[in-house]
């Protein structure tokens, strides 16, 4: 099953990193609009898939390398994070 996850914050790299150690999936996709970020979360989440039930493929990419994914996880801010404003509701 090929995932998809946009959005790699905090509950988007959690949940990656779940489905990598539950062995869910056989590709896993990271999508963010910081690319350096969801790249990072890819290097850091190779390092526990020896520990995963499964070997799968899991890479970042950008919102075309999504097509024909099974299950989608949206796990995006509708606008980036001010450290200024941090906990306001806008």
């Amino acid at each position: 099953m090929k995932i998809g996850i946009v959005g790699t914050g905090h509950v988007g790299s959690t949940a990656a990193y779940s489905l990598v150690l539950q062995g869910v999936g056989s590709e896993l996709i990271l999508v963010d609009q910081n690319h350096e970020l969801d790249e990072a979360h890819v290097m850091d989440i190779l390092h526990a898939t020896p520990f995963s039930r499964r070997p799968l493929v899991l890479h970042s990419g950008d919102f075309s390398d999504l097509r024909g994914c099974t299950l989608f996880i949206l796990a995006a801010l509708r606008h980036p994070v001010d450290a200024a404003t941090a906990g306001r509701h806008t």
